[in-house]
């Protein structure tokens, strides 16, 4: 063979061996991007479970309602300074906006939404009264990724369901308690 036949074989050569470790590059890009994902997933169920959430989530559901009826505490939201051992709800609010912000950046993705739906829902509804008494004479910058977060889990229920049982048969069971919880009281 010729010197170019060798220089023409060595070139293809070099080609494939660049060509896989490109592939093998892009490989190892995404098992290095979804072991982030998972810990940053992880580092978040972490931080739900923890009391330090959990008792302010624990407050917006139990006290917060009762405390908005008082004027002073309200007054508090609206012209402030907000003290945040006095407003637990405060935590709620930065922890929502923060999720929000890590979404909007690409850390969480649908997954996430699909899992902590119920939680959000609440803390919106809950939160609601206490966005609108701060945005009467300011607005935080921040609290509006609490806001994304919110429109970006309505978007997601508002996509038609997916059957995930598309090619599986659901598992069967029973209620044995039906007939004692409910009973029939006459023909209906």
């Amino acid at each position: 063979m010729s010197l170019d036949g060798w220089n023409t074989v060595a070139a293809m050569g070099t080609f494939l061996v660049i060509l896989a470790t490109a592939i093998a590059a892009i490989v190892q890009l995404r098992h290095l991007q979804r072991g982030n994902w998972l810990a940053v997933q992880l580092k978040i169920l972490e931080m739900w479970n923890s009391e330090a959430i959990q008792e302010p989530y624990n407050y917006i559901k139990t006290v917060l309602p009762e405390k908005l009826k008082d004027p002073a505490y309200r007054a508090e939201l609206e012209y402030g300074p907000i003290d945040r051992s006095v407003h637990r709800e405060m935590v709620m609010l930065d922890w929502n906006a923060q999720l929000g912000l890590l979404l909007e950046k690409g850390a969480l993705d649908d997954t996430f939404l699909q899992f902590y739906q119920p939680a959000v829902v609440v803390c919106w509804k809950q939160l609601a009264p206490v966005l609108a008494l701060i945005r009467r004479q300011r607005d935080i910058h921040g609290i509006e990724h609490f806001d994304y977060l919110v429109a970006r889990m309505t978007a997601l229920a508002e996509k038609p369901p997916r059957d995930i049982f598309a090619r599986l048969t659901r598992p069967r069971m029973t209620d044995e308690w039906l007939a004692v919880d409910h009973p029939r009281s006459g023909p209906e």
